[in-house]
């Protein structure tokens, strides 16, 4: 999920690969340096070392990161995609299932299918009645 942050993020929760926001974040054990686990898995898998340290490393010695790390990335403040309400890290994947903007978009699609649906029928109907008369 990509997110939009509200204001600075403190550098060290920023991945040392994409400079971005941890996102899953996981340790490299030789270093203990914390990266998100799409930057670094790709690299430690094809060289067998650590960006950071350039130590031997491999995608089964990564683990996640501590738990204080993942509060603090769940407390960031950031932006829902539908309504641009402020909203932590941690809870804006429940807010997009929630979002009433997005649930007021769904039905409005939802309604129009029906109504397409009912159309569809409806021209069927006399299609059928014109074919009777012709």
């Amino acid at each position: 999920m990509e997110y939009m942050y509200l204001g600075e993020v403190d550098e060290t929760l920023a991945c040392m690969v994409c400079h971005e926001p941890l996102v899953d974040p996981v340790v490299e054990p030789n270093c203990r340096v914390t990266f998100c686990r799409r930057c670094v898995s790709p690299w430690v898998a094809e060289k067998h070392s650590c960006p950071s340290c350039r130590g031997h490393a491999s995608v089964a010695q990564l683990h996640p990161a501590p738990r204080i790390i993942i509060q603090l990335l769940d407390a960031l403040p950031v932006a829902c995609p539908t309504c641009n309400g402020r909203h932590q890290r941690g809870n804006l994947a429940r807010h997009i299932q929630l979002c009433p903007k997005r649930t007021a978009h769904t039905h409005r699609t939802h309604r129009t299918r029906l109504i397409a649906c009912m159309w569809q029928r409806a021209l069927v109907v006399v299609a059928r009645r014109w074919r009777r008369l012709t």
